[in-house]
């Protein structure tokens, strides 16, 4: 939506540059996007993003929504996206006074960081540069290095704004991203349509 896309732009991202930061979420928390995965520590993290309770409930909280069961978080693809850009702009709001003078890139960079550890550890990590883990022993500066990567892999077309990397198609970024069927699709399968379109 539009509401979606202007939240985006007051974070720096672009159409191309979410879908890269989705991506690289998604290839470290579902291998590569699985909406229907349940994961995490004790299994309590669902979807392509793995949200646990704490990280719906606020997104449920700030989009004015119910928070969804476990079931129909999983199976409900558009949810899992709308909530990411939630909980992404929350992060960036309790980071703000700690990012503000970093490059957009690197503001992105921390988001991607503060997905894996929350806002109050990465504020840790901004003052002490002491990196964090999650209980699977993943250090959370692979989120960085993940997003970075995949940036760096990235050409965007010009004329159509789309990463060329995730999609050769070169169709209008955001036109089906929050149109995508619940079914629980893998991720990739719809970067070279839905999600990059």
């Amino acid at each position: 939506s539009e509401s979606q896309i202007k939240t985006l732009a007051e974070m720096g991202f672009t159409p191309a540059t979410w879908n890269v930061y989705r991506q690289a979420l998604a290839n470290i928390e579902s291998s590569g996007g699985n909406y229907s995965i349940i994961g995490g520590d004790q299994f309590l993290y669902d979807g392509a993003y793995q949200f646990g309770l704490d990280a719906r409930t606020d997104a449920a909280r700030r989009l004015r929504v119910a928070v969804p069961s476990r079931e129909a978080f999983r199976s409900n693809a558009k949810m899992q996206e709308d909530f990411l850009i939630e909980f992404t702009r929350a992060n960036y709001g309790y980071l703000q006074s700690h990012i503000r003078n970093l490059s957009r890139q690197r503001q992105q960079e921390i988001l991607a960081y503060a997905h894996n550890q929350g806002h109050s550890y990465t504020k840790d990590y901004l003052k002490t540069g002491r990196v964090g883990y999650d209980t699977n022993r993943t250090k959370a500066t692979d989120y960085i290095d993940e997003y970075r990567n995949l940036l760096g892999r990235t050409s965007v077309n010009t004329s159509t704004g789309v990463p060329v990397l995730l999609s050769a198609a070169g169709v209008s970024q955001f036109q089906q991203i929050f149109a995508l069927a619940s079914n629980g699709t893998r991720f990739g399968q719809f970067a070279s349509s839905a999600l990059t379109s």
